[in-house]
């Protein structure tokens, strides 16, 4: 079992709620980003420009880091392309040599479905989908990849890529995504009293909209809980995807909103620029790990509106 577990990126959504999923079950877990996070107390480093220097745990044998730490607007990243590939390659360069320098054992990467490109439509696969990585948010997350298995393979490192898809919903109410994403912005709506809307319907899809394979952040930090305590003799440096293997169109969800709090209500908007039609994962991989979701798109919503 892993006796120290490190996240960049901790201040972040995910991160601080993997943090908060650590902490109730007592793991030893340290946190590091460039922002100080209101929750917990985390080492301020930029990985971007530094490697972080964390000499008290060199004594720990099994560390696993969590490497979340990155931009990942996609929309933005086609205006600001330096911005991402500067912060998401250099941050991961420096957590690499981190993980090396404290001897550690399983290196987990968040990567994004976005590898697959904008124009990839229905279930991806890990080693036979085409990766194009459209954005350069995309495209920064391909090279990631690249490095984090070639490094991770020299140095006896076991790597896991992990592709996320969509995560959605909250764990204990605390981590509540109001980023500029679709749930965000469902969840926004429905607090200020306004009428959501849905960017386009008229996508090559069955009713219109945008595909999406959306987790449970639950079964997401399940998943990264998961793979950090790999603790097998054989060296395994590996790519899945984290999703649900669930297809669902931006209006299943807006349906499973509207089902769960009646006053929920949606409009079609105009189709934005460089929108993915969509996709969703081949989860067969990471099932072969042992791991699979649980929680259904109903579950997910219920438990989100429970802390409007």
């Amino acid at each position: 079992m892993t006796d120290l577990y490190i996240v960049t990126g901790s201040s972040g959504y995910i991160g601080s709620t993997l943090i908060d999923f650590l902490k109730d079950k007592n793991k030893p877990v340290i946190g590091i980003d460039k922002v100080e996070d209101k929750k917990h107390t985390n080492y301020l480093y930029d990985l971007k420009r530094i490697y972080p220097v964390i000499p008290t745990y060199f004594e720990c044998k099994n560390i696993s880091i969590i490497h979340l730490a990155a931009y990942k607007d996609l929309l933005e990243s086609y205006k600001e392309p330096q911005k991402y590939y500067d912060n998401n390659i250099n941050s991961t360069l420096n957590s690499l040599l981190m993980a090396n320098i404290l001897g550690c054992k399983n290196f987990i990467f968040a990567s994004t479905a976005a590898v697959y490109g904008d124009d990839l439509l229905g279930e991806v696969f890990e080693d036979r989908s085409p990766i194009t990585g459209s954005s350069p948010y995309g495209k920064s997350k391909v090279i990631c990849e690249k490095l984090i298995t070639e490094y991770c393979k020299n140095f006896g490192i076991n790597s896991f890529n992990c592709r996320f898809f969509n995560p959605i919903g909250t764990y204990n109410g605390e981590n509540i995504d109001l980023s500029d994403s679709m749930m965000g912005n469902i969840f926004k709506s429905i607090r200020d009293k306004t009428i959501f809307e849905i960017y386009g319907n008229d996508y090559h899809t069955k009713d219109g909209t945008c595909i999406r394979d959306f987790i449970d952040i639950r079964d997401l930090i399940g998943a990264l809980y998961h793979l950090s305590n790999y603790d097998n003799d054989i060296q395994i440096n590996t790519t899945l995807n984290i999703g649900t293997g669930k297809e669902l169109t931006i209006k299943d969800v807006c349906d499973s909103c509207k089902k769960i709090l009646p006053e929920f209500k949606f409009k079609y908007g105009n189709s934005r620029e460089n929108e993915s039609v969509g996709n969703y994962a081949n989860v067969d991989k990471l099932k072969f790990l042992g791991y699979k979701c649980k929680y259904s798109i109903d579950e997910s919503i219920s438990n989100l509106f429970k802390y409007l």
